[in-house]
């Protein structure tokens, strides 16, 4: 027999970010070399509609006692926003997320160096059901080059590791080439 609803439960996120991106030696002074630094830190909870994907793994769930087919049709939120927590005293929260990326890119003529460092951190990720990931960190190492006018190539080196919530890490290495024609 279906489950009628019989209320509505309600909670609010929220986020504040700080941006900064810094041109240490411009490009009009540099001749033909430049230094720029980047960075975001940011801090909320039910803000994980704000970055594509960033969900720790986490399903939204239902209230205890109701089954996920008799409550599908009500649910009406994206997963990493916020969910119903699992155990027998279940409640409607928010997501938690501690966000920081900082970046250098140093250029000299046709040739840029470019490196990003990001860590991403749930506290309260492993009370949702489905939860997969709490602390992801990643960096990069990128080498640019135009060797003629209208023609770029760049090479990246990544590394990604999630500690997962269960116990293991998960590592993922990936090269990138690319080959612009800019026009």
């Amino acid at each position: 027999m279906p489950v009628a609803a019989t209320g509505t439960d309600t909670v609010n996120g929220n986020a504040i970010a700080l941006n900064a991106f810094v041109p240490v030696i411009g490009s009009k002074e540099r001749g033909p070399f430049a230094i720029s630094l980047l960075g975001e830190a940011s801090t909320g909870s039910g803000m994980g509609d704000l970055f594509t994907g960033l969900n720790g793994g986490m399903n939204a769930g239902q209230p205890v006692g109701v089954t996920a087919a008799n409550f599908a049709p009500f649910r009406d939120v994206d997963n990493g926003i916020a969910g119903f927590t699992t155990g027998a005293n279940g409640h409607l929260d928010t997501l938690d997320f501690r966000t920081l990326l900082v970046g250098a890119q140093f250029s000299y003529g046709k040739v840029v160096l470019a490196g990003n460092y990001s860590n991403v951190y749930s506290g309260n990720v492993r009370t949702f059901s489905g939860a997969n990931w709490n602390h992801q960190m990643w960096w990069d190492a990128n080498l640019i080059v135009d060797p003629w006018a209208g023609v770029r190539f760049g090479l990246e080196f990544a590394r990604t590791v999630q500690n997962k919530v269960t116990g293991p890490v998960a590592t993922n290495n990936r090269v990138f080439f690319g080959s612009f024609f800019i026009f």
